[in-house]
């Protein structure tokens, strides 16, 4: 497995205004070969997503179609590149309900 993370800071209430897209968010990603999962966490700092795909090409297929739908939907985010980092997922626990 394979993951990125997009890291979009200096956007205020970018995390809202994507989660009122989601089912166009979620047709879009997808998309991407291999596609795994998809999540979109809003920060203090900013808005994070984190794509998981079997493959580094599926991830970076995900790079694209992010930055497509971002210029096509919201052109006014897809001036603010976001930081990309990513790698092989190297453990996955998931799935896993802590109880307390």
């Amino acid at each position: 497995m394979h993951a990125v993370i997009r890291s979009y800071m200096g956007v205020p209430g970018l995390g809202r205004r994507l989660s009122q897209r989601r089912k166009d968010i979620e047709k879009t990603m997808q998309k991407a070969t291999g596609f795994m999962a998809y999540y979109l966490v809003d920060t203090p700092d900013g808005t994070i997503s984190l794509t998981i795909c079997r493959s580094k090409e599926g991830t970076e297929e995900s790079n694209r179609l992010a930055a497509g739908w971002l210029r096509e939907n919201m052109p006014d985010v897809a001036q603010h590149s976001p930081q990309i980092s990513s790698g092989d997922v190297v453990i996955d626990v998931s799935g896993v309900h802590a109880t307390h």
